[in-house]
């Protein structure tokens, strides 16, 4: 594996910033809730069902596991402590369909509001400028109540 694309996932697994090459578009495929994110070498593919990145490729190696199998492949946003919520995830903002918005190169996935956690999640993914992909994570409050949780970026690789 490069240096290049090794510097390009350590930031991606963070779910801060992923350093990609020169050009970048999005497309979107009609017949499913799938999204690309389109840079140079690097293809990302997110799925409206729960806003989960299920591909991460740099050329033709597939960084991130695939296996169907496990309802839990590719890498997405859970909330921390695990011990608030136990198992399994909520589906509302695990594995329900998302609403998508596309301006430009901006893609943002949000959930619908979840009253059994008493959060909402807002993902986007941001080509913020060349060679640079920017995951951004807003976990909402929806609840009647404080709530201190962090950001949990799971992700499963081969």
């Amino acid at each position: 594996m490069s240096n290049k694309l090794r510097f390009c996932f350590v930031y991606f697994l963070m779910g801060v910033t992923a350093l990609c090459t020169n050009t970048a578009t999005f497309g979107s495929d009609k017949t499913t809730p799938e999204f690309e994110v389109l840079s140079g070498d690097i293809v990302m593919k997110i799925s409206a069902s729960g806003g989960r990145i299920i591909s991460f490729k740099y050329g033709e190696t597939e960084i991130l596991t695939q296996s169907s199998e496990h309802e839990n492949f590719g890498s997405t946003l859970w909330t921390a402590p695990q011990s608030d919520w136990g198992w399994p995830p909520f589906a509302v903002l695990d594995s329900m369909e998302y609403l998508v918005e596309q301006k430009g190169t901006v893609l943002k996935m949000i959930s619908e509001p979840d009253p059994k956690s008493g959060f909402q999640f807002e993902k986007t993914f941001t080509i913020a400028s060349e060679n640079t992909i920017q995951i951004e994570y807003l976990i909402r409050n929806i609840s009647e109540t404080s709530k201190s949780v962090g950001a949990w970026e799971v992700t499963r690789v081969p």
